[in-house]
């Protein structure tokens, strides 16, 4: 009887130890279904302007191939058709950050159940609590990243980078900052 009431004592005291990383596995959730319905928007913003300058290009098409047969105009066509690839591109790209992000969250569910099976409570809740961040995390990066899909895919094209390390965050710490933020990164010379 002493055996199974230290014993429960100590489930007792796990489980109370664990009420913290439970309350903050609660708020990362929420955090994560923020994010991924950010990431969510995001994505169907995206995929709607892909679709209407897709349809900008179609539409202005048979204007602009005509001008291939001038040699001093064939720069209109060049420029009608990098847009028209811009559009699809941006689809595509989409589409495949979508499924590299799916692909990552599911692994982290797969790794979050396997390491939960046969925890106890703290173990069970810290683990938990690891997961959730990292989803909140993966989730942030991922509708950061679905942002930049269209200037991603002009990079393609353009033989650029679309989104560099040194062009991160430069527009918004830069509002924020004053400038500071885009003369440390190396922006204002």
């Amino acid at each position: 009887a002493i055996v199974g009431g230290v014993s429960a004592a100590f489930e007792l005291m796990d489980m109370l130890m664990a009420i913290p990383f439970i309350l903050n596995t609660f708020i990362f959730k929420m955090l994560a279904a923020t994010f991924l319905a950010i990431l969510s928007a995001v994505y169907l913003l995206v995929i709607f302007m892909a679709e209407v300058l897709f349809a900008i290009a179609m539409i202005l098409g048979p204007i602009l191939v005509p001008w291939l047969v001038w040699q001093k105009t064939e720069w209109l066509f060049n420029g009608w058709l990098k847009f028209a690839l811009v559009a699809c591109f941006t689809k595509i790209i989409a589409a495949l950050m979508v499924s590299i992000v799916a692909t990552m969250l599911k692994s982290l569910a797969v790794l979050s159940v396997m390491m939960q099976s046969n925890a106890s409570y703290l173990d069970s809740a810290v683990t938990g609590y690891v997961a959730s961040f990292m989803v909140a995390v993966t989730s942030a990066v991922a509708a950061f990243l679905m942002w930049q899909v269209p200037g991603i895919a002009q990079g393609i094209l353009s033989g650029g980078g679309g989104a560099t390390a040194q062009k991160f965050g430069q527009g918004a710490m830069g509002r924020l900052g004053g400038g500071a933020a885009t003369k440390l990164l190396g922006g204002g010379r």
